[in-house]
């Protein structure tokens, strides 16, 4: 007869020899680098951005004046709560999204929709580079171009992705949001 417990402790350390033996040693001092690499090139007032002049919390009346109304209205019913009004607005290369009747987020590739002055789709990666800061380009994904990701440091989450275009030396769409 097989004896099944000592079976399954032989089997077990082979499992774990096999995970460990396909583990790379990690550097403490490169994980430390690039973290200190996202935190130094992070702003920490990232809610006070605007795209196109629009911020976080403006409301979408507000949205309506400025940019007239969408193309299309998307109720975002899985993201919200019973009492809470969740939509996508949908404009010509911009997508506005609310949370309660406020902007919660904002992604675009309009270049008329900028970050600052020149922040904009089809910028150079210079002028990001400029008034944000330097970090790290990361790697594109089969459903996402390579980008550029800022987090708040502060209590709030939010983040800033630019998307790149194929060389990544140009800004090819700007993604603001925050956590409700």
């Amino acid at each position: 007869m097989v004896d099944m417990k000592h079976t399954f402790a032989n089997l077990s350390i082979g499992i774990v020899f096999l995970l460990l033996s396909a583990c790379q040693p990690v550097d403490s001092t490169t994980i430390e680098n690039e973290k200190s690499q996202i935190v130094q090139s992070t702003p920490s007032n990232l809610k006070s951005f605007k795209i196109g002049g629009i911020g976080f919390g403006t409301s979408s009346e507000i949205i309506k004046t400025k940019m007239g109304s969408p193309n299309q209205i998307i109720p975002e019913i899985m993201m919200c709560e019973d009492d809470i009004v969740c939509e996508t607005w949908e404009y010509d290369n911009t997508s506005i999204y609310f949370y309660d009747g406020k902007l919660e987020g904002m992604d675009t590739k309009s270049t008329s929709m900028c970050l600052f002055d020149d922040v904009c789709p089809n910028q150079p990666i210079e002028d990001v580079y400029a008034h944000i800061g330097k970090t790290k380009i990361w790697p594109a994904s089969s459903d996402k171009p390579a980008l550029l990701q800022y987090l708040s440091i502060t209590n709030e989450a939010c983040w800033l992705w630019v998307f790149l275009n194929a060389t990544k030396d140009t800004v090819q769409e700007l993604r603001l949001a925050c956590q409700p």
